[in-house]
């Protein structure tokens, strides 16, 4: 049994740069996951993230696209995100 959600506080640690969620329940992400900015490394992968252009793709892609480094690495496999390009 893991994690079903993560507290709003979580974007109170900017210094992050690595941070891996996977194998838990999360269904949604807080908002306070983009003020990752140093944040390198995000995996969520096995979680239960769902849906279409939701909170879950909006934050993971803010994070991993911030400051524009190339060597950022997000791990969102085996969940059940889709977008609108799928039908």
């Amino acid at each position: 049994m893991g994690l079903a959600d993560l507290p709003e506080s979580l974007g109170q640690f900017t210094q992050l740069q690595s941070l891996n969620l996977s194998h838990n329940q999360l269904t949604a992400l807080p908002e306070s996951l983009g003020q990752l900015t140093q944040l390198h490394s995000l995996n969520l992968s096995d979680n239960q993230l769902t849906g279409s252009q939701g909170q879950d793709w909006f934050f993971a892609n803010r994070v991993a696209d911030s400051g524009g480094a190339i060597d950022r690495v997000l791990d969102l496999a085996a969940n059940e995100l889709w977008n609108d390009t799928d039908f």
